[in-house]
C-alpha cells in the first residue's frame, strides 16, 4: 500500500493533507524518510510516533422497527444481534423508528458526525395522526421554544395532509415526537431517509446492511471536513 494511502486510512488526514505531511519530512518507514508513492513494507512513524494501521469500515443499515440501537440488551431486541462487524452505531434511532443508520469503526469521523457543533442534517418521513397545517410548518422552520426545552429551526416538506418530510440538525431525546406533540399530533410512523448527504438505499431490506460505496464515503468525509451539508 502507498504511504499516503496508509496514512490517510489510518486517520491522519485526507490524501492531500498526508502528502503535505510526508513532504515535510516527519514521516519515516523503518527510520528512513520516504515519499508518498513508497509502498509500505515496515513500521511507519510520524514525528517519532508509531502509526498503527487499522482498516476503517463504513456501512449503512436499514434499521427495522422494534429494535433498540445497542450492541446488547437483556430485554429488548437489539441491533447488535444483526451486525457481525466490529463497528459502532453513528448516533441512535428509537425503538419504533426505522430507516437509515450508519455504522463505522472510524472513531474520529463518528465523533464529528455526532458532535452537535457540526449540525449534521437528518431527514425523516413522519406520518402523523391528524392534518398538518401550514402554520405548523412555519413554527417549526422558525424554531420551537417550549417550557423546558427548545428546538432549532427545521426544514419541512408537506407531502400529504398527514405525511411530512422533516429535516433536523439535533438529536434530542424523542425530539420529533415532542415537536409533533407541541401541535397535539401523534407520530404514527417515523423513518429516517437521509443522514448528511447520504440517502437510504431503499433496496436494503429492514435489518440488512451494506458497505458504503467509495463515493458515499468521500461525500461523508468531505461534508464533515468542510462542514458542507
Amino acid at each position: 500500500m502507498r504511504l499516503d494511502k496508509y496514512l490517510a486510512l489510518s486517520g491522519l488526514g485526507t490524501r492531500s493533507e498526508v502528502k503535505k505531511l510526508i513532504k515535510s519530512g516527519v514521516v519515516t518507514v523503518d527510520g528512513v524518510i520516504r515519499d508518498a508513492n513508497y509502498h509500505v513494507d515496515g513500521d511507519v512513524y510520524v514525528n517519532g510516533k508509531l502509526v498503527i494501521y487499522e482498516e476503517f469500515k463504513y456501512y449503512m443499515m436499514n434499521k427495522p422497527k422494534g429494535y433498540i440501537t445497542a450492541k446488547s440488551d437483556n430485554i429488548h431486541p437489539f441491533l447488535g444481534s444483526l451486525v457481525s462487524e466490529d463497528v459502532s452505531f453513528v448516533g441512535r434511532l428509537d425503538k419504533d423508528t426505522e430507516g437509515l443508520l450508519l455504522l463505522t469503526n472510524d472513531g474520529a469521523l463518528l465523533h464529528k458526525l455526532t458532535n452537535p457543533k457540526y449540525n449534521v442534517p437528518k431527514t425523516y418521513l413522519v406520518e402523523i395522526s391528524n392534518v398538518f397545517k401550514l402554520e405548523y410548518k412555519e413554527a417549526l422552520e422558525n424554531g420551537l421554544k417550549m417550557e423546558k426545552t427548545s428546538f432549532l429551526p427545521a426544514k419541512v416538506n408537506i407531502i400529504t395532509n398527514t405525511l411530512i418530510e422533516l429535516t433536523i440538525t439535533e438529536g434530542k431525546h424523542h425530539q420529533i415526537k415532542r415537536m409533533m406533540a407541541y401541535f397535539n399530533l401523534d407520530v404514527l410512523s417515523l423513518k429516517r431517509i437521509s443522514f448528511g448527504n447520504i440517502k437510504l438505499d431503499e433496496t436494503l431490506n429492514p435489518g440488512k446492511y451494506r458497505p458504503l460505496t467509495e463515493e458515499e464515503i468521500n461525500i461523508l468525509k468531505n461534508n464533515v471536513l468542510f462542514n458542507n451539508f
